[in-house]
Formats: structure tokens, C-alpha cells, sequence
């Protein structure tokens, strides 16, 4: 069974590490005072950590995410974001009808977390679970994530992100998901 991340929560803007970014890109105390200028890397933070977790397959700051899919048979589903943190609801969508599905679990992995259900779900039904995932805020990630977010944000901001790429896979290389032949589960 695939699950999609079907929408996560988006980041507040105190989410955000804007001064960060700011010192990164070396702009001058007051740039916030030049109209559009928060805005700006606001919007460019927002990508960068998009990017990031894309290219992972993990939630760097903690909020809620939504996954969809249909079923195959079976009562181990094997998640597409990492770290999970709480199992907020899982529901069962078959012929218009939606059923709440109690007692669902994590079992956590650092890769591939999977999804424990109380029993199988029907084949043809679709799963939608609601998830908290994360690391926590941005301060408690990794030093070398948050210089690879500062990184795409930077590069996104210039219009050449080629140019900073090798640094940036570089830095995220510890936590990539390796891929060696078919996830069993």
C-alpha cells in the first residue's frame, strides 16, 4: 500500500527562521524595513524546507500531515514521511461510507516508519491518516539540515540553485532514505 501525502499544515511565520536566513544571505540590519523584503524570504524559507523534506522523505518542523491511499489487504502500512510522532486518526472510506479505525500505532523506524492497524483494512477501501510528524521546532534540527535549508533558500533567492546543489546533497547525505532493492515489510 502507498500512502500520499495528501497536505500538511503550513509553517506560521514564527516557524520561520527569517533572521537566519537574513545573516546567511548577508542583507543589512533594517532589511526589514524595505517593504516586501520579510515576505520575500519568508516565501524562500517556505520552498527551501519544501524542497528539503521532499528530497528526504521527512518532516523537518513538526505539524500535522495528512496521507491518502487506497488499500492492498493488509495491517502494516509503511509510511512516507519520518519522524512520527502521534497517530491523530485514521479512517476507512469505502462505497461513501467512512469508519474511524481506533488503536492505530506507530512502529518507529529513523527510515521507513510504519503504520500498525488494530486489524487489516478491506482491499479497495481508502486510508486516510492524520499524523503529527517532525523533528520539533527549528532549533533542534541538525546543524548541517538547517545550512542545507539556508542553502536551497539562497539559491532559490539568486535564481541559480544549481550552483549550490553539491554542497547541499553534501549536507543532506546523512539522512537520505537509502534505497537497496524492495522494502519488505
Amino acid at each position: 500500500m502507498v500512502l500520499m501525502v495528501l497536505e500538511t499544515e503550513a509553517l506560521t511565520d514564527a516557524q520561520l527562521p527569517v533572521e537566519q536566513l537574513a545573516a546567511h544571505l548577508r542583507l543589512a540590519e533594517g532589511y526589514a524595513t524595505v517593504p516586501g523584503q520579510d515576505a520575500r524570504l519568508r516565501q524562500r524559507l517556505r520552498g527551501a524546507i519544501g524542497m528539503v523534506e521532499r528530497r528526504l522523505g521527512k518532516v523537518m518542523i513538526a505539524r500535522e500531515v495528512v496521507l491518502c491511499g487506497p488499500s492492498e489487504g493488509s495491517d502494516r502500512i509503511a509510511l512516507p514521511v519520518a519522524p512520527v510522532t502521534d497517530v491523530l486518526s485514521v479512517s476507512e472510506m469505502r462505497d461513501g461510507q467512512t469508519t474511524a479505525i481506533v488503536g492505530a500505532r506507530v512502529e518507529e523506524d529513523p527510515e521507513t516508519p510504519c503504520l500498525v492497524l488494530p486489524h487489516t483494512v478491506s482491499t479497495g477501501a481508502v486510508l486516510q491518516v492524520t499524523l503529527w510528524a517532525g523533528w520539533g521546532t527549528w532549533d533542534t534540527l541538525p546543524d548541517p539540515m538547517c545550512q542545507a535549508v539556508l542553502l536551497t533558500a539562497e539559491g532559490l533567492d539568486s535564481g541559480d540553485i544549481s550552483a549550490v546543489m553539491p554542497m547541499i546533497e553534501t549536507l543532506l547525505a546523512p539522512w537520505r532514505v537509502r534505497r537497496l532493492g524492495r522494502a519488505a515489510l
